[in-house]
């Protein structure tokens, strides 16, 4: 599954909003590879998100649930898709707003270097949110953290083998072939956004 792709979306109480998202993710991610999964990660909703996904994943085999009976933080959402996720390559939606195409497409267009181990959308000067910032303070920890053992928007792109080790998974249970151990020389990559829409 060296093209496989899953894209991880953390949500709560998003009832209103999944579902144009999900459609415009089935949509898109055909062009890229047939091999792809949506990871939908309910952090305890109380509102109906928990069925909407259900139903829809009745209609798509891609599309999978894992749902938290109580909310337990972004970060933990995080990390449930990121153990549960069997592609090679990995996206992790980091804000509500819609994924662009553009930098979707621009994301796994590096999927093939391996130099890269994580790359991220950027936006533009101050469209960060102060709650956005806290989150990326704590993703890049948890990078500088692996870089000393082997170096975050958005959307995120994750190698399998980051995701394992930002995820405590063992990668004997992973369902899916992993990637060789980060090395330290590897590098992050940022991508600008352009002028269309952002995610």
């Amino acid at each position: 599954m060296n093209d496989s792709l899953s894209i991880i979306l953390p949500v709560r109480n998003a009832e209103a909003t999944l579902a144009p998202q999900v459609h415009d993710l089935l949509d898109l991610l055909p062009d890229l590879t047939t091999q792809f999964e949506i990871v939908v990660v309910d952090d305890g909703s109380t509102d109906h998100t928990v069925d909407l996904v259900r139903e829809m994943a009745r209609q798509y085999p891609q599309l999978t649930l894992i749902s938290h009976s109580e909310s337990r933080g972004r970060d933990s959402a995080v990390k449930s898709g990121l153990a549960s996720a069997r592609g090679s390559t990995l996206l992790v939606q980091e804000d509500r707003a819609a994924i662009s195409p553009t930098m979707l497409r621009r994301l796994w267009s590096l999927r093939h270097d391996r130099g890269i181990v994580m790359a991220r959308t950027q936006q533009r000067p101050g469209l960060i949110d102060e709650e956005i910032l806290d989150r990326l303070t704590t993703w890049g920890q948890a990078l500088r953290n692996l870089a000393k053992r082997a170096s975050s928007g958005g959307i995120q792109m994750i190698r399998r083998d980051a995701a394992q080790s930002l995820a405590g998974s063992n990668p004997s249970s992973a369902r899916c072939t992993t990637e060789p151990t980060a090395h330290p020389s590897r590098r992050s990559s940022s991508l600008p956004t352009t002028n269309g829409p952002h995610s």
